[in-house]
């Protein structure tokens, strides 16, 4: 099933973000067995060390040099 859209408040950026959740499993209520909690937390520091070597991998690839606008608008034609 599929949720949303709806808005949650963002307190680091202090916005309203729109959300769309789909949901994929049930669960009954209840607590997390010691188990559970170390499955989840495994997958979720896998997830994290991948995404982290993909991007420390693109960096590596990428250089990006940046240029204050404000510094060098008087050499800018761009208003």
């Amino acid at each position: 099933d599929i949720v949303g859209p709806f808005t949650i408040f963002d307190e680091r950026n202090n916005v309203h973000k729109p959300v769309i959740v789909q949901i994929t499993d049930l669960k009954e209520a209840g607590d997390y067995t010691l188990g559970e909690w170390r499955q989840r937390i495994r997958a979720q520091l896998t997830d994290y060390r991948s995404r982290r070597r993909f991007i420390d991998n693109l960096r590596s690839q990428a250089y990006v040099w940046t240029l204050d606008p404000k510094a060098h608008a008087a050499d800018s034609k761009i208003p």
